[in-house]
């Protein structure tokens, strides 16, 4: 997607603890909590940081949700991707997003590994949902 879907990062989320194997691809964006309380609106986005393309084809998401990307999925240069939880009801609410992968199985719950086709973390991120990170002090 040319332009940000949303413009919060783990929207109602804490602490962020992310891992990355000196990778061109992260987890850029998180909708783990979405108003309606509705996993089938969850959703991340992954971004390219490099300009090139990188195939996509066989990567794995795990932890609380699964999904392996189909083969000749890509991510282009410096662009984004969506997994949504449910790419009908993701294109719904998101009409304008036009690079969309989906239907996974799980939650996305507190926790997202992304991994190679060759089954190397590619990214890793936790994060929590309560605590007192709001609060002005």
């Amino acid at each position: 997607m040319k332009r940000r879907i949303a413009s919060i990062f783990l929207a109602g989320a804490g602490m962020v603890f992310a891992y990355s194997a000196q990778s061109s691809v992260i987890i850029s964006e998180i909708m783990h909590h979405p108003q309606s309380d509705s996993n089938a609106e969850q959703w991340f986005e992954l971004y390219n940081t490099e300009d090139s393309s990188v195939d996509l084809s066989g990567w794995v998401v795990s932890e609380g949700c699964n999904f392996v990307f189909p083969a000749g999925t890509k991510i282009g240069a410096r662009d984004n991707i969506v997994v949504a939880a449910n790419t009908e009801i993701f294109s719904s609410l998101y009409p304008e997003a036009n690079s969309v992968v989906g239907n996974w199985s799980g939650s996305i719950g507190t926790h997202i590994r992304l991994t190679d086709a060759l089954g190397r973390t590619v990214d890793d991120v936790n994060f929590a949902t309560d605590g007192d990170w709001a609060q002005r002090r």
